[in-house]
């Protein structure tokens, strides 16, 4: 296989992926509760988890299919976990994150919002994988009085520097590609997938000045093994305090892609410590396969 092959190929693993995703969530509706103890809006915060836990999607995909692992794991250690489905274009087609990055960054908020009336927290974590954990970053910093309301974030490969899809992006351009497909992208299919490339727009925002806003801890969670959000250390934040972690540092045989990031026992473990700092937690390395 050729390197301009190979280029191409990451992309479009990339773009079958987020297809698939569309269409297995297609066939849930995104109003159903994602799993078993989430969107529980009589849930009230407990003294040793006073803050809810809000979970957050990645592009063209929602709740549903995103959170049957990690939301119930949160619920079983008693948290109150809720998880909207945020950012869709389509009233009748149950996928979000599709819209564009700041629009979905006040539609978030106003959620959080119903959150913080339901369960009279103070404060709320949020936890979001891919797209969600750039929107998890991206809200402190940008949707005013948010920042004194949230307390943890904890991000799962998200492309917080932009993604070259393994490459694939240099290709395009050599081959005058780029404009067109990302117009395309942009205003049909899924317009944070261009607005987190390397070089988009919301990328350039929220790489303007700091990034971390003060009196919020931050665990930015990668695997080496990423395909989607490329090169994998984008997922990482330098600036003091920012806890940076990759999954193969606890498991180096762990394979996970982007999407075993959200189906991963290691990863589940590192989430339970972010959020709760002071309760020393052993990681578990399980099965991993690539993907």
């Amino acid at each position: 296989m050729t390197q301009s092959s190979r280029l191409v190929l990451g992309k479009t693993l990339a773009v079958v992926v987020a297809a698939l995703m569309l269409a297995l969530s297609a066939a849930v509706p995104a109003s159903a509760n994602p799993s078993h103890g989430l969107n529980d809006w009589t849930c009230r915060p407990s003294p040793a988890h006073p803050r809810p836990v809000v979970l957050l999607h990645g592009a063209m995909t929602n709740a549903t299919m995103s959170w049957p692992v990690i939301g119930p794991q949160l619920a079983a250690n008693g948290y109150c976990v809720f998880a909207p489905t945020y950012g869709g274009r389509l009233p009748v087609v149950p996928v979000g994150g599709i819209d564009f990055v700041e629009k979905s960054a006040w539609e978030i908020s106003a959620y959080l919002d119903r959150v913080f009336e339901a369960t009279q927290a103070e404060k709320v974590d949020l936890v979001g994988h891919s797209l969600g954990g750039f929107e998890a970053v991206f809200i402190p910093k940008f949707i005013p009085g948010k920042a004194k309301r949230i307390g943890h974030v904890v991000s799962l490969g998200a492309p917080i520097h932009g993604t070259d899809y393994s490459r694939a992006l240099r290709l395009e351009e050599a081959l005058l590609l780029r404009p067109p497909a990302d117009f395309v992208n942009k205003e049909l299919i899924c317009a944070p997938c261009v607005q987190l490339e390397d070089g988009g727009d919301s990328v350039d925002q929220l790489e303007t000045g700091r990034i971390t806003r003060p009196g919020i801890d931050y665990t930015m969670i990668a695997t080496q093994h990423d395909e989607a959000a490329t090169p994998p250390d984008i997922a990482f934040i330098t600036e003091p305090g920012v806890k940076n972690i990759y999954v193969q540092h606890y498991c180096p045989s762990d394979l996970s892609g982007h999407l075993g990031l959200l189906d991963n026992s290691a990863v589940n473990g590192l989430i339970l410590r972010a959020l709760d700092p002071g309760h020393k937690r052993r990681i578990a390395c399980g099965l991993s396969i690539p993907g």
